[in-house]
């Protein structure tokens, strides 16, 4: 994760009783700072209450599974980037296939349906799709 701060410095010469703004200098610093976010080390198993329904397939409530994409040399980083841009927490990963789970609080499966094809847009990304019991990601 890159955090920019920004550090004003205002340079003043005070010259016979007069303020002279002599420089304005904006530097802007960009230093990488490591992401901490934990990453489990296995996929996760949902609990009895988090399984809904929608059509006739039966999902795992609030979950989108991604697949990144062959050749990306941080997988890790790209889902840390993209569950922190959409609000996501990686609740689960299969480090061997680049399938990472992603939890999302508060949508419908209608919305998480929509929404999985936002994430399916990232460059970073191979697939993404709802978490259907008994059906892996591919």
């Amino acid at each position: 994760m890159l955090r920019s701060r920004v550090v004003q410095f205002l340079t003043f010469i005070i010259l016979a009783g007069l303020t002279v703004w002599v420089a304005a200098l904006t530097i802007s610093a960009r230093g990488e700072v490591p992401d901490t976010t934990p990453i489990p080390v296995t996929l996760r198993s949902p609990t009895s209450s988090e399984i809904t329904i929608l059509g006739r397939d039966r999902i795992v409530a609030g979950e989108i599974d991604v697949k990144i994409r062959a050749g990306i040399s941080q997988p890790d980083g790209s889902i840390r980037r993209i569950a922190e841009e959409h609000d996501g927490k990686i609740i689960g990963s299969s480090a061997s296939t680049r399938i990472y789970q992603l939890s999302f609080d508060g949508l419908s499966p209608s919305e998480l349906s929509a929404f999985s094809g936002r994430l399916a847009a990232d460059a970073d990304v191979e697939r993404a799709a709802l978490a259907v019991l008994g059906r892996i990601l591919q």
